[in-house]
């Protein structure tokens, strides 16, 4: 007994020694950004305006959202007039429901049983707002911002039914607290806005660089790499134009230190370069290729990763992610390297009245067995769905049966259409850690069927500015046989040339130019037919 537990011990010191403790050192600075949909280069000023829709905001709210929100870094502001024109459209906030909640608590004594009631409210609440934009008096796009909401009222007497409506009735503070938090996130996510997709200018960045703790100095070419990459980052802080030959050097001898340390990987887990630090090295090395704006090494060193990444928690993916965002940004105003992409399509302002639907469809499900059943779907109240219908109707959808609502879950369905709209559920490994695997299901839009589909997903995503802000993104994907990939590409021509590569003559005219990025649809369906008629 005593020699197993020494034993023991001997092999905890072991493993524990021999276990790299990866962890992250950070870099403060503030990178210049690039919009995703430039103006043109004649517009130099701008204007700002709030329209209310019914009169609820006082002064300082409107001078609040005029001075701090309506704001496009990189024009110059005047008092009206601008050549771009920002227009705040307002509508009052208001309560859409209310529903009564009790946290009930049971006492006894001499065998007599008392409950004690705690009530509160449930309130859901819309607060519309729409941000509109117009150049030179023509409107160029419009924005709505998230609408609903789900808060807690919880009233000073708990016990009372009457009470709690008494004291709701009369606590005008709650409503306006309420508008007053939104108003507060208004501002940033108005903020936001307007400068990713039109203004130029700096943005705060905080750029985390994995290492090695190295205790023992078993690592000494990682620490120095880190040092060298820290010291390039440092150099970016207030530069519009930061890649110089210096912020290279630095980047490309760290590269030359990780490549060095890749020479001696090893597949057994008690190696000093094993696969939990392969994966540091290869993602150090991407981190740099990125910040050199080499996006295609970036991604390929990316992929030489192990699916495990868990030593590097989510890091590799929100680089991922913001390739992709620097490619759209430099493809966006001509900035990237060789081939120029084509100018951007001129955008088209969004349609405001509702679309009408069309009742010559069919609404149906295909399960997961094959079989395909005629339902009838029950839309939830808005305050579900906080995010409107987009990513409700992609995770789940609820279906009449025998007078009484069932919830179908993304996993149980094949496909489905629903109004005309026509979805399919795919399926992605997202968490290797668990046994088995998470898997997450997700029913994305079809737009367009044939040898190459086209989907639309939704996402809750990050502010690249401020994590904890959240907004929906729509994101393109297509199936090519067993590929499922999202359909955005750094240099649209070449991407979808290759896309359409076994038909010569699309392929061809697609690289020339012939297409810009808003054809993707026109290019696929034309390919899909040629492949018909082969």
């Amino acid at each position: 007994m005593k020699t197993t537990f020494i034993i023991a011990i001997i092999l905890l010191f072991v493993s524990t020694t021999n276990a790299q403790n990866i962890n992250f050192e950070s870099q403060s600075t503030t990178l210049y950004r690039y919009p995703l949909h430039p103006l043109e280069k004649s517009l130099k000023t701008y204007s700002a305006s709030i329209q209310e829709l019914g009169s609820f905001l006082d002064k300082l709210q409107k001078d609040t959202l005029l001075e701090r929100a309506m704001v496009l870094p990189g024009f110059d502001r005047v008092k009206a007039g601008g050549d771009v024109q920002i227009e705040l459209i307002m509508n009052p906030l208001s309560v859409t429901s209310k529903e009564l909640k009790d946290e009930p608590r049971t006492t006894e004594k001499d065998g007599v049983k008392t409950t004690y009631h705690q009530y509160w409210y449930e309130i859901g609440y819309n607060f519309p707002t729409r941000i509109r934009l117009l150049a030179k008096g023509e409107v160029i796009t419009e924005q709505d911002l998230p609408s609903f909401y789900i808060t807690q009222y919880y009233p000073q007497n708990r016990n009372s039914l009457p009470a709690i409506q008494k004291e709701y009735d009369n606590d005008f503070y709650f409503k306006n607290g309420l508008i007053a938090k939104r108003l507060e996130e208004r501002k940033q996510e108005i903020r936001d806005w307007l400068f990713s997709n039109y203004g130029y200018g700096f943005i705060h960045r905080s750029i985390d660089v994995a290492t090695v703790k190295d205790k023992k100095g078993e690592y000494p070419d990682i620490s120095k790499g880190l040092s060298l990459m820290l010291a390039a980052i440092k150099s970016t802080h207030q530069k519009k134009d930061y890649i110089d030959e210096e912020f290279k050097d630095k980047l490309n001898q760290a590269i030359v230190l990780y490549e060095k340390e890749l020479k001696e990987f090893s597949p057994d887990k008690k190696a000093r370069i094993n696969d939990k630090v392969k994966n540091l090295l290869h993602f150090n090395i991407a981190l740099a290729q990125y910040l050199m704006r080499d996006f295609d090494g970036a991604e390929h060193s990316l992929s030489l990763m192990n699916t495990d990444v868990r030593g590097l928690h989510s890091d590799p993916y929100r680089l991922k992610e913001e390739i992709q965002d620097a490619r759209m940004r430099l493809a966006a105003n001509g900035l990237m390297k060789g081939e120029l992409p084509p100018p951007l399509p001129k955008p088209k302002p969004v349609e405001v009245s509702a679309p009408k639907p069309s009742t010559n469809y069919r609404d149906y499900i295909v399960f997961v067995n094959g079989d395909t059943v005629d339902v009838q779907f029950v839309m939830p109240s808005r305050d579900l769905m906080p995010y409107g219908d987009s990513l409700w109707l992609q995770n789940q959808v609820i279906v009449l049966e025998d007078e009484k609502t069932i919830e179908v879950l993304a996993k149980d369905i094949m496909a489905y259409s629903f109004q005309g709209i026509d979805r399919e559920t795919y399926s992605k490994v997202v968490d290797t850690s668990t046994m088995p695997f998470t898997i997450e299901y997700r029913m994305c839009q079809r737009t367009a069927t044939g040898t190459i589909s086209l989907y639309r997903c939704h996402e809750v995503a990050s502010s690249f500015s401020d994590p904890s802000k959240k907004f929906v993104k729509t994101v393109p994907y297509y199936k090519k046989g067993d590929k499922f990939e999202v359909a955005v590409f750094g240099n649209f021509n070449r991407g979808v040339s290759k896309l359409v590569s076994d038909y010569p003559e699309l392929s061809e005219k697609v690289k020339n130019g012939e297409f810009m990025e808003g054809d993707l649809v026109k290019v696929v369906k034309e390919y899909n037919n040629w492949k018909g008629s082969q």
